[in-house]
């Protein structure tokens, strides 16, 4: 770091001061690093060091992993306000099926636990939090090495476990036959809205957008180039949507802690906001077009809050 900052400034002498500040600033951000070496030296540790995971490595070696919320506004109470709340559980479960089997090994201590750094609150500072990890009741997780294995025969014969353990990270409701209707490129996005949608953080029109917007934006079915910008910004559609595209990416992790192929599977939230944006108003009174997704809407039957 001190060797980053003299580049970054072009000072040949780098004062404590400078470090210490520095190092507080990454902290706001999802800054978790991996060793540069492998300090346990194992066939586990060496196989979760070489995926782009760290949080895999940090939960299995019981260290703190920074929860962090990036663009979500912890203010208001009905949609960033509930992130801590939402975010432990998935974090819980996460880490119950990377601990499945090492929970067995007796002389390790704390190896239920998952220790978090986190803000409770918009107001709150970090804190570190200690949580137990969820371990799912009737389905074995693989061991590691299978659960992560690149061969071919494996990895069609554990599809099923995995994306049972996929939907069961979201939620005990979801059904991984239901997820399998569903088109590769939108799995993902069906799961965070279905989460988003049981947890009353969403109402059903906003979740349509979100999907139609979706199934647009990967079919490529406008031209972008020629999309005129929103007059106006509702304000809960501004929020809405960050908090859509937080969880999207931590239901894209889950998606690749469990080993599913990842060829066809968004790495980014597929969205436009522009294009979401002109559809909110539309959408919001009713006069949305579902044909697209219609076989897709895998929450539409969730209860809703009231408006």
């Amino acid at each position: 770091m001190r060797r980053l900052l003299s580049q970054i400034y072009c000072q040949s002498s780098v004062s404590r001061q400078m470090i210490d500040t520095f190092r507080t600033s990454l902290q706001e951000y999802n800054t978790n690093y991996l060793p540069e070496s492998n300090p346990a030296k194992n066939e586990i540790t060496e196989l979760l060091l070489n995926r782009d995971q760290p949080f895999l490595y940090f939960i299995w070696m019981g260290q703190i992993w920074n929860v962090v919320t990036n663009f979500i506004d912890g203010r208001q109470s009905e949609l960033g306000g509930q992130f801590p709340r939402l975010i432990i559980p998935i974090i819980q479960r996460q880490a119950g099926i990377i601990l499945f089997h090492k929970r067995h090994q007796r002389q390790i201590l704390s190896v239920t636990d998952v220790k978090l750094a986190i803000k409770l609150s918009h107001s709150s500072e970090y804190e570190e939090k200690t949580y137990p990890a969820q371990f799912p009741e009737h389905i074995s997780p693989p061991e590691l090495p299978d659960l992560y294995s690149s061969e071919a025969e494996l990895r069609e014969n554990l599809f099923t476990t995995k994306i049972k353990l996929y939907c069961w990270i979201a939620c005990n409701e979801l059904d991984h036959r239901v997820l399998e209707t569903i088109p590769e490129r939108l799995r993902v996005t069906a799961t965070t809205l279905y989460f988003l949608m049981e947890n009353q953080i969403l109402q059903l029109f906003e979740a349509d957008v979100i999907l139609q917007v979706a199934y647009e934006v990967i079919h490529e079915t406008y031209d972008f180039r020629k999309i005129q910008h929103p007059s106006h910004l509702d304000s809960r559609a501004f929020h809405v949507i960050f908090v859509y595209e937080e969880f999207y990416n931590y239901f894209l992790d889950a998606f690749k802690l469990v080993g599913l192929d990842e060829k066809h599977v968004c790495n980014y939230p597929p969205l436009d906001g522009v294009l979401f944006h002109n559809k909110y108003a539309e959408w919001k009174e009713g006069k949305g077009d579902l044909k697209q997704i219609s076989s897709w809407r895998i929450y539409e039957n969730i209860p809703q809050r009231d408006a």
